[in-house]
C-alpha cells in the first residue's frame, strides 16, 4: 500500500482460473461420413455451468470464410462469429459465452459455404463435456455429427465477494474476548474485537475462532494495527463432564409391561414423552427407548432394547357341544399340544356331561419356550334329556338332518292319527303338528340353539320319542 496518514479501507478479492476442458466426438474417425454442403443441420446441446466454447475443430474440403452461429432452442441467433478455413483440419476459435439451459444449436449460417466433414454414422449421444456442456443429438437424429468435433469448454472464473480490510494508523488496538463454559464434546466461537491482524495461540489468525477444547483451557490472542500497535488479552474456555447414563433393556410378552430405569444423571426426558428416571411401557412389537440424562447445562443419551415375544396361538374345541348328562365323555382337542385343561367337570383331555344340566367352559392354557401363556375356552352346554323312549313302532321313523339348522324333516311309514310335538330341554311345548303325509318338515328356524325332544303320538300312545340338535 502506499503510505497513509488516516483510515483507509481496502478490498480483496480472489480469482480462480479454471482449466479448459475437451469433449464432444474428438475427430471424424467415429463411424462413417464424408463432405456435406447443406447449411441446415446442426449440433444440439444443453449448457449445465456458465462457460465458454472457447474452440472446435472443422474438416474443410474448400478453403475459405464459414460463419458459425450460436442459436438457442426457438433457432433465434445469440451469437456469431467468422472463421476463416484452410482444406483439411482446421482448430477454430469461437469463444461463445454459455448460459445455462437446454435446446442450444451450435450451426452455420444458411449462406456459408458449407464443403465441411460431417458423420453420417458413429455419433454415440449424450457426450458430456466436463458436467458443463452435454451434447444431445444432431438435427438428423440417430448416428448422424455435424461439422464440429473436439470442443473445448471453459468454465468461467470464480472471483470471491469482496473482503473489506482497513488499515488504522497509529491505533493500537483495544482488545476484548468472550470466555466460555462448555459440555464435553461440545465447541464455542471465541470473538474478539476489531483489529487489523490477529494471533491465536492455536496458530489461526481469525478474528473468530472456533474451539472444542477436552479440558479447561487458557487461548491467548495478540492482535495488531499495524507495525508497533500491538494489543494482548486472552479467554478461558471452561470445559464440563457430561454425565454418563445407562438404562436397562428387558424382555417381554405381548401385552405385558416393562419397566426401564436410567441412572447417572440429575433429570432424564424418554423419547416415549415421560421426564423420570423410572418408567413402565407396554410397546406392542420390539421397540427401542431413547433416554437423555442432564446434569447441568450437559446432556449425554441411551437406549434401551424392550423385546417383545408374541403369544402362542392357542385353540381348543370339543365335539358335540350340546349334550346330555347321560351322554359319554366329551374328548377336548387343545393345539399347540402339550398345553394344560381345566373347568367344571374336565379331567386330562376330557369333558364329562356327568357334572349335571348347564352352561360349561372347559379352558385350555399353553406356554411356549418363551415363556409367554395364552388360552382358549370352548363353551358345552348339558341337558337333563330324560325321558327318551323308542317304543317297537321306532324302526318306522327317521328324523333327520340332526343337528338341524333351520328345519328338520319326519318321514313315516304310516301316518294315520299321528301327531308330532317339539318340546325344550326344560319340558316346555315350543310346537304341535298333526301328520298329513308321510314325510313332513318342520320349521325351527325361529327358535335358540340347543336340544330340543321330539315325540310322534297315534292318539294317546306314545309311538317314537327322540332328541334333535339345533346348531
Amino acid at each position: 500500500t502506499p503510505v497513509i496518514s488516516s483510515n483507509t479501507t481496502y478490498y480483496v478479492v480472489n480469482t480462480s482460473t479454471n482449466a479448459p476442458v475437451f469433449g464432444a466426438a474428438t475427430n471424424t474417425s467415429i463411424g462413417a461420413g464424408a463432405n456435406y454442403n447443406n447449411a441446415g443441420q446442426y449440433e444440439i446441446f444443453d449448457v449445465n455451468q456458465p462457460s465458454t466454447l472457447k474452440t472446435v475443430v472443422m474438416y474443410a474440403s474448400t478453403a475459405g470464410n464459414r460463419t458459425i452461429e450460436l442459436r438457442n432452442s426457438a433457432n433465434a441467433l445469440i451469437t456469431s462469429t467468422v472463421a476463416n478455413l484452410a482444406i483439411g483440419a482446421n482448430t477454430v476459435n469461437i469463444n461463445f459465452a454459455l448460459t445455462p439451459g437446454t435446446g442450444y444449436r451450435l450451426a452455420l449460417s444458411a449462406a456459408s459455404a458449407i464443403n465441411l466433414f460431417r458423420n453420417s454414422a458413429g455419433g454415440a449421444y449424450p457426450y458430456n463435456i466436463g458436467g458443463m456442456v452435454n451434447l444431445t443429438a444432431s438435427s438428423a437424429g440417430g448416428g448422424y455429427y455435424y461439422f464440429f468435433y473436439n470442443w473445448q469448454v471453459q468454465k468461467n472464473n470464480c472471483t470471491s465477494s469482496p473482503i473489506a480490510v482497513t488499515a488504522t494508523v497509529n491505533t493500537p488496538p483495544t482488545l476484548t474476548v468472550n470466555s466460555a463454559t462448555i459440555c464435553a464434546g461440545q465447541n464455542v466461537n471465541l470473538n474478539s474485537s476489531a483489529a487489523t491482524t490477529y494471533t491465536w495461540s492455536t496458530g489461526s489468525n481469525a478474528q473468530t475462532i472456533n474451539v472444542s477444547p477436552a479440558s479447561t483451557t487458557v487461548y491467548n490472542l495478540s492482535a495488531s494495527n499495524g507495525p508497533g500497535c500491538n494489543s494482548t488479552t486472552s479467554a478461558t474456555v471452561t470445559v464440563n463432564s457430561n454425565p454418563v447414563v445407562s438404562v436397562n433393556s428387558s424382555t417381554i410378552c405381548a401385552g405385558q409391561s416393562a419397566n426401564l430405569t436410567a441412572i447417572g444423571a440429575t433429570s432424564y426426558s424418554w423419547s416415549s414423552g415421560q421426564n423420570v428416571g423410572n418408567i413402565s411401557v407396554s410397546p406392542n412389537a420390539t421397540t427401542t427407548f431413547t433416554v437423555y440424562g442432564t446434569t447441568g447445562n450437559c446432556s449425554a443419551s441411551s437406549i434401551a432394547n424392550v423385546f417383545v415375544n408374541p403369544l402362542p396361538a392357542v385353540a381348543v374345541s370339543a365335539s358335540p357341544t350340546l349334550v346330555c348328562t347321560n351322554d359319554g365323555l366329551i374328548t377336548l382337542n387343545g393345539s399347540p399340544s402339550g398345553g394344560t385343561y381345566s373347568g367344571p367337570g374336565v379331567s386330562g383331555n376330557n369333558f364329562n356331561p356327568s357334572a349335571g344340566a348347564g352352561n360349561y367352559y372347559s379352558v385350555y392354557s399353553y406356554t411356549n419356550n418363551n415363556g409367554c401363556s395364552a388360552i382358549d375356552s370352548v363353551n358345552i352346554v348339558v341337558s337333563i334329556c330324560t325321558g327318551i323312549k323308542t317304543s317297537a313302532r321306532a324302526a318306522s321313523f327317521l328324523v333327520y338332518p340332526n343337528p338341524a339348522a333351520d328345519y328338520f324333516i319326519v318321514s313315516s311309514t304310516n301316518n294315520n292319527g299321528l301327531s308330532l310335538t317339539v318340546t325344550d330341554a326344560l319340558g316346555k311345548l315350543i310346537l304341535k303338528k298333526e301328520f298329513t303325509s308321510t314325510t313332513e318338515k318342520i320349521n325351527i328356524s325361529q327358535y335358540a340353539k340347543g336340544i330340543y325332544f321330539i315325540e310322534v303320538k297315534n292318539g294317546s300312545e306314545n309311538v317314537y320319542r327322540t332328541k334333535i340338535v339345533k346348531d
